[in-house]
C-alpha cells in the first residue's frame, strides 16, 4: 500500500472460479484478477473510492467426473 496523506493506493489479487453448464457438459472457468484500489480516509476509516479490476488470466475447461 502506498499512502500519501488521506489517500492511498492498494493492489491485491483474487481467484474466482465459476462453474457453468453448457450443452449438457459442466465447465469451470478460473479467473485470476488484479484489483487496484484508490482509498480515502474519512473520519479515521479507509474507504474505497475507485476500484479498477483487470482479468489477468482466464482459463476455461470441462470438468471431468
Amino acid at each position: 500500500m502506498e499512502i500519501e496523506g488521506s489517500t492511498a493506493t492498494d493492489t491485491h489479487y483474487c481467484r474466482a472460479a465459476l462453474i457453468t453448464e453448457e450443452n449438457g457438459k459442466t465447465y469451470i472457468t478460473d479467473n485470476y484478477i488484479r484489483y487496484v484500489d484508490t482509498l480515502v480516509k474519512e473520519e479515521g476509516t479507509w474507504k474505497i473510492s475507485i476500484r479498477d479490476q483487470y482479468f489477468v488470466i482466464v482459463e476455461k475447461r470441462e470438468m471431468k467426473a
